[in-house]
């Protein structure tokens, strides 16, 4: 098989098992790096206990934990982050472009809204769309200039596992504070007086200034993918598989040579699609 626009391929797979300039960030590793503390979740009974974080923390810890910035959070729901992602896009339009993989790659989605899945997504799709933001400074590296071509990429993954609840949350507040930074840092360098964003990612974040410059040229310097939710589906209904009891963390053999033996998940043919994107010249 050819690959080609929303195509199922083990070739393409295969390719992919080459070095890339991207980072695939796992919700475990993305909960360290976040310090997201406002979920508990029970991988046993796959039962999401939202609000409980640091006031669930015994007292001496409890006030370290306040003292040291970190804050509670809430598990989203499918619903919250779609909002979510539409509101970065109309709060950052120089840094953001929202899509989703059946616009962007012409794949279908998985589920249906006979089983009223997704139903926020009727508009769109019959099912749960896959959503993505592009985070990139577009005002910095102008479509076809050299430093656009060569800007690393991250991509920040969520939920290819649906029951997986923590990820979505994490790489979408990832997103927002990584955009707040960026936007605070610009305000600051037009007007040194401007400096409610600055309280705001100190007290609410607990940025400092030094911590804010990283965070902008982060921003500034990558193009950063951002995917929270990979399996749509798994996520809205709080399950491990796509449909069909497809594993999406199992549609990756880059040993098959049988194309109907890979890429049979909405999520994995996504994610699939977003690896080749970055590998395009831009």
């Amino acid at each position: 098989m050819v690959p080609g626009k929303g195509n199922r391929s083990c070739v393409v797979v295969r390719k992919m098992m080459r070095p890339w300039c991207y980072l695939l960030f796992s919700s475990s590793l993305l909960m360290g790096l976040y310090r997201v503390s406002g979920s508990r979740y029970d991988s046993r009974t796959a039962v999401v206990q939202d609000n409980i974080g640091i006031m669930d923390t015994p007292g001496d810890k409890r006030r370290d934990l306040e003292s040291s910035g970190v804050r509670d959070f809430r598990i989203l729901t499918s619903e919250e982050i779609k909002e979510r992602l539409e509101g970065l896009a109309e709060e950052f339009p120089n840094l953001v472009t929202l899509e989703n993989a059946q616009d962007a790659f012409g794949l279908p989605a998985a589920g249906s809204s006979k089983k009223q899945d997704c139903p926020f997504d009727a508009s769109v799709v019959d099912g749960c769309a896959n959503w993505f933001i592009t985070i990139l400074d577009r005002v910095a590296h102008a479509p076809s200039s050299d430093s656009r071509a060569h800007l690393p990429d991250v991509l920040l993954s969520g939920a290819l596992h649906g029951n997986e609840r923590v990820g979505p949350t994490a790489v979408t507040e990832t997103a927002t504070l990584l955009l707040k930074a960026a936007h605070c840092e610009a305000l600051r360098i037009v007007d040194t007086s401007k400096d409610e964003c600055q309280k705001e990612l100190r007290e609410e974040y607990g940025v400092e200034d030094v911590d804010r410059k990283w965070l902008a040229r982060l921003v500034t310097t990558r193009r950063i993918v951002v995917i929270p939710s990979a399996n749509a589906l798994g996520y809205f209904r709080n399950q491990r598989e796509e449909d069909f009891g497809v594993d999406p963390n199992r549609d990756f053999p880059f040993d098959v040579t049988n194309p109907k033996q890979c890429m049979r998940t909405i999520a994995g043919r996504t994610l699939n699609e977003l690896y080749r994107q970055i590998r395009q010249p831009r």
